[in-house]
């Protein structure tokens, strides 16, 4: 099963989905060569898959040959079209059958439409998948339901990057966590995995996976500032997704086990090239390395860290070379130098370079001051 949730925040669609996949019964001709369903099975698939700029389909259910029909059927075909064909496909098996939710944006139009029990329909806000992950989601919305994920540990907090203040970001934010709670809570074991958030971005004119941090650890206190759990090891029972800000594909962190994950078309094993079936779905690669080399590696596919906190904390210098990236923005840049004189006043390490990064403090101040007199 799965967990789809869609909606128009503020006038722009917003498309919520887990990886988790349930394969169909034993017995049945397997998707993938075993190295690949093995990764399917653990870090699951993508189900709200952006097609081109204004298409985002996503699809609820476990036979994912019908779902690679739709999405190898989707070249040069009008909204319409695509509907008539997905429920097509919709009514085609009612027993191993596919349930979709497909949205359209552009900068006249937002659309959500629904198909599902043998209907076809244009709406506001919609979901697929587990009616009982869809009535946690609606618990923890209304407050009957607390929003606080559970942890084995009562003394651990939660983190999520800020994403903004404005109207949207306010309600994005805490549709987001409702959401983030009730893949991880509800209870549902077909419900699971990773939260994959779309949204349009009408700056660019374009679907968009959004970028987040997560965090869950032992919130410190040293000297007055809080270090949050994304800067805790695993040791110290730390767990961290970050989730990188993509147009067309999905990367994934976990900084404690050094862990990447990208979802794309790309097939790692030969026996897997060849399945036209299932080539049009986004499948999981993992591989285990510092995050500074998955940084290089997904950076070539268009796909960003979620802000600064993207950055490893053990990682000094990796920190000060984002900071020429923002060398013509110099609030982004103090934000940066802040975070390397933090660490390395709480860590009590490199201490013999302080004094350099707070002059490098100071010389950014003056840009700022400079630039806001302008």
């Amino acid at each position: 099963m799965s967990l789809i949730y869609a909606t128009k925040i503020e006038g722009k669609v917003t498309v919520f989905a887990d990886t988790k996949i349930s394969f169909s019964p034993m017995g049945t001709k397997p998707l993938w060569s075993d190295e690949t369903q093995n990764l399917v099975r653990q870090f699951g698939i993508i189900k709200n898959i952006i097609i081109g700029e204004h298409l985002c389909v996503s699809f609820a259910g476990n036979n994912l040959v019908l779902v690679n029909e739709l999405l190898c059927k989707i070249k040069h075909i009008t909204v319409e079209e695509l509907l008539r064909i997905a429920f097509e496909i919709h009514n085609r098996n009612v027993y191993d059958g596919i349930d979709f939710i497909i949205c359209f944006s552009d900068e006249d139009k937002q659309a959500i439409y629904e198909i599902k029990g043998g209907k076809c329909s244009s709406v506001e806000t919609t979901w697929i998948g587990s009616y009982d992950a869809f009535k946690y989601l609606q618990g923890v919305r209304t407050g009957e339901i607390g929003n606080r994920i559970i942890i084995n540990n009562p003394m651990a907090t939660e983190f999520t990057a800020g994403t903004g203040s404005s109207p949207f970001d306010i309600q994005y934010q805490k549709l987001f966590d409702a959401f983030f709670k009730t893949v991880y809570d509800c209870g549902d074991s077909t419900v699971g995995g990773f939260v994959v958030p779309v949204i349009y971005d009408a700056k660019a004119n374009t679907f968009i996976y959004k970028g987040y941090l997560k965090s869950f650890g032992i919130k410190e206190m040293k000297k007055g500032i809080f270090r949050y759990p994304l800067y805790q090891r695993a040791d110290k029972g730390a767990y961290s997704i970050l989730f990188y800000h993509s147009r067309s594909c999905v990367g994934l962190y976990l900084p404690q086990a050094y862990l990447g994950i990208f979802y794309n078309h790309h097939r790692v094993n030969p026996l897997d090239i060849d399945n036209t079936g299932t080539a049009a779905l986004f499948i999981p690669q993992a591989t285990r390395m510092h995050q500074i080399d998955f940084y290089i590696q997904v950076e070539s596919q268009g796909l960003t860290p979620p802000g600064f906190l993207g950055c490893d904390p053990d990682n000094i210098d990796e920190i000060f070379k984002r900071i020429e990236t923002y060398k013509n923005d110099p609030s982004m840049a103090l934000l940066y130098i802040n975070k390397i004189i933090e660490i390395i006043k709480m860590q009590r390490r490199d201490l013999e370079r302080l004094d350099l990064f707070q002059s490098i403090k100071e010389n950014i101040k003056s840009s700022l001051m400079q630039s806001s007199n302008r």
